[in-house]
């Protein structure tokens, strides 16, 4: 049973603990104060992803092995368990939740000495649903940045970064070239009122200020020109194309025409018109559009 106290005190620690520097200290700390525990433990395992916070190094870690085949939501006892190995002389209580996408957590106290009483049992009986949502919570953060991870490194290695722009703006850390930020802010908020969901402009380097459904442009950057010379030579080997028709080919792919790729390269226009045929004949494009789909569509991108 959950006290006013316990809601105002162990409730607020364990649904602000995911943020904390140490996650769920605050809430396992008063939690072995309150069932006058000597440690506590909290394991959360999403597939074969296993994390442990405790109230100290020295702290048990629950053996999930063993521990994934306790019924969710009872409370056990150590004596109910397999625990031979461990020492007699230890007592504790253990609750397992599950959650509705292949996860599970297990809160533990512990302590030697003495048993704890049924009250202690009951306590962590009525924790266990919110635990539930707290886990749940953490895991739901912990998948989204997993998948932030992976787009990131996918960006890097297309050379692109990306920040949002929700304000003030300042100078982009990453950025090879220096930014007008003040030319960028300004061209930051004609996107936002313009009906177009993607505005492209050219500040130092290739930037994009998107429109996104949060009311917030969002600046793409190619930064780093060792990603762009590498995919210039996967171009290259793809096609069989010469070092220049495939820079040629890379800067058009970014969305340019081909009179401002040739600009932005240094080329005549009749120069640029002899590179898109050849490449047109060597990659069997039929025309811009199906060159930039190639392009932007190939291995390229990721090398």
């Amino acid at each position: 049973m959950l006290g006013q106290a316990d809601h105002a005190d162990l409730l607020t620690l364990l649904h602000a603990g995911q943020s904390e520097s140490s996650p769920w200290s605050g809430f396992l700390h008063r939690l072995t104060e309150r069932c006058g525990a000597n440690t506590a433990c909290l394991a959360i395992a999403d597939g074969d992803t296993e994390q442990h916070f405790a109230t100290s190094d020295s702290a048990r870690e629950l053996d999930l092995t063993r521990l994934r085949q306790l019924r969710p939501s009872r409370v056990y006892a150590f004596d109910e368990l397999d625990t031979a190995e461990d020492n007699s002389a230890q007592f504790g209580r253990v609750v397992r939740v599950d959650g509705p996408a292949d996860w599970s957590a297990w809160l533990m106290i512990a302590r030697e000495g003495s048993d704890f009483a049924a009250a202690n049992s009951a306590l962590l009986s009525a924790l266990a649903p919110h635990v539930a949502v707290a886990a749940g919570n953490h895991i739901k953060m912990e998948r989204m940045r997993a998948r932030v991870a992976i787009i990131e490194d996918l960006l890097e290695r297309t050379g692109i970064a990306w920040r949002t722009l929700d304000g003030a703006i300042t100078s982009a850390t990453w950025s090879a070239t220096p930014l007008d930020t003040e030319a960028l802010a300004a061209k930051a908020k004609q996107a936002l009122r313009e009906d177009a969901p993607i505005v492209r402009h050219s500040i130092g380097q290739d930037v994009l200020v998107a429109k996104s459904g949060l009311a917030r442009a969002v600046m793409l950057m190619r930064v780093c020109r060792e990603h762009r010379a590498q995919q210039v030579k996967c171009v290259a080997r793809l096609w069989s194309l010469t070092p220049s028709e495939a820079r040629f080919a890379v800067t058009l792919a970014d969305g340019l025409s081909l009179s401002e790729a040739a600009e932005k390269l240094g080329l005549t226009l009749e120069t640029a018109r002899h590179y898109s045929k050849r490449i047109y004949a060597k990659t069997g494009a039929r025309g811009l559009p199906d060159l930039v789909r190639m392009v932007i569509t190939s291995v390229a991108l990721l090398a």
